[in-house]
């Protein structure tokens, strides 16, 4: 997100955005690119979203295998209070 500038305590409004893929594994493959190493980005990907990750990655010249569950799947949290 940029903002012309950043005033606290007032409301700020983005001039604009920039989506890009990362988390754990997909930051050290484009690490490894950019040092000049093979790597593979593994995981699942469904639905729209894992699309536009795995073109998103492509589009960046790294190497991509991931698995797409024929049915899709979905992720689920839990959160308890209390010893579990």
């Amino acid at each position: 997100m940029r903002l012309p500038k950043l005033r606290q305590g007032e409301v700020n409004r983005a001039q604009s955005e920039e989506i890009q893929p990362g988390g754990k594994g997909i930051n050290v493959s484009r690490v490894l690119d950019e040092l000049g190493a093979a790597s593979t980005a593994l995981g699942f990907i469904a639905g729209f979203t894992g699309d536009a990750l795995q073109q998103s990655l492509r589009a960046m010249g790294l190497h991509t295998d991931f698995c797409a569950p024929a049915a899709g799947f979905h992720a689920h949290q839990c959160e308890a209070e209390g010893a579990v």
